[in-house]
């Protein structure tokens, strides 16, 4: 069994005719429900919340955030669905849902901030979503580290440090 094969149940999140999943979240909603999926004999219901994607089922609650290089949390609990969690075909299942979401979260991040912010100009330079500011190299005011414009684009404008949990608000042009 795939990804594929896992039975959408229902979604909340409807454009038009043009159906996307994500049209309707925005930056900043309280949490809402877009999908219910079934894998096995349980339904796990994803939520998206401040563009960071949750799983919630009778057992366990795995989140994703939205920053690309955070890995997911899991917190399981004694109730039957957590059972899905020692099975490495259904826990895998499970990931590729959280990462699926999340990647569409991602996509939508992409178009909403313009692909200007993701490829350099003519000059080489890379401009920031948030500021009226472009340059070559950003850094963090977190970590204090400098990375090259095309590192922190990759990463969504969150800091590329490991350990640092830098947003886009926190990088900036020149020294940190």
């Amino acid at each position: 069994m795939n990804l594929n094969d896992l039975l959408p149940i229902t979604f909340l999140a409807r454009g038009s005719n043009t159906f996307h999943p994500m049209t309707k979240l925005t930056l900043g909603n309280p949490k809402q429900l877009v999908e219910t999926v079934r894998i096995g004999t349980y339904s796990i219901k994803v939520y998206c919340e401040s563009d960071d994607i949750l799983l919630q089922a009778s057992g366990f609650t795995m989140l994703f955030p939205e920053r690309p290089n955070s890995p997911f949390r899991l917190k399981r609990d004694s109730r039957p669905a957590s059972a899905l969690l020692d099975d490495p075909v259904s826990m895998q299942q499970i990931k590729e849902l959280g990462e699926r979401w999340r990647a569409e979260v991602h996509a939508r991040i992409r178009s909403d901030w313009g692909e200007r912010c993701f490829a350099p100009d003519a000059n080489g330079r890379w401009h920031h979503p948030l500021f009226e500011s472009s340059g070559t190299h950003f850094s963090c005011i977190h970590c204090g580290k400098k990375f090259p414009g095309a590192e922190v684009a990759a990463n969504l404008w969150h800091c590329p440090a490991p350990k640092c949990n830098g947003s886009p608000i926190d990088i900036r042009t020149g020294p940190a």
